[in-house]
């Protein structure tokens, strides 16, 4: 199991602990409960997608890499809900699992992005809308 696997898993859990901690009332938790219930569904379509790269010939290839993408955005944005709210959560600092930014700052760097934007266009997605922005100081 890789790196991005295992953080998967370990998002997860802390979703279903945090979950285990709020009472369901709407009234006072609506933000907390949204949160989770994206996050989780987040976290599934992950899980989804890794699995479909994985079945896939040659270990997934482009769609390998679609889906490390996807699985790293996806872990991100859960644990950055999960971050700014910890206290509601009953949850802490060190309850997020250590060194999650280090993994998902590998699938999410600018030069790997830019690779899987390049093989995007070239298998002709994105309806081919990505330009170059000029910017001039």
């Amino acid at each position: 199991m890789s790196d991005l696997s295992h953080l998967l898993t370990a998002t997860r859990g802390l979703y279903q602990r945090a979950t285990g901690h709020l009472r369901g009332d709407l009234e006072e938790e609506q933000i907390p409960l949204y949160d989770l219930a994206f996050g989780t569904a987040e976290l599934a379509a992950a899980e989804e997608a890794l699995a479909a790269a994985a079945a896939a010939p040659a270990g997934g290839g482009y769609l390998g890499a679609l889906a490390e993408t996807f699985t790293a955005e996806a872990i991100a944005n859960a644990l950055q809900r999960l971050s700014v709210r910890l206290p509601s959560y009953g949850l802490g600092a060190n309850d997020l699992p250590p060194g999650w930014a280090d993994v998902v700052a590998g699938p999410l760097s600018p030069q790997r992005l830019a690779l899987l934007g390049r093989q995007v266009l070239e298998r002709g997605g994105a309806g081919g809308a990505v330009g170059r922005i000029t910017t001039s100081v």
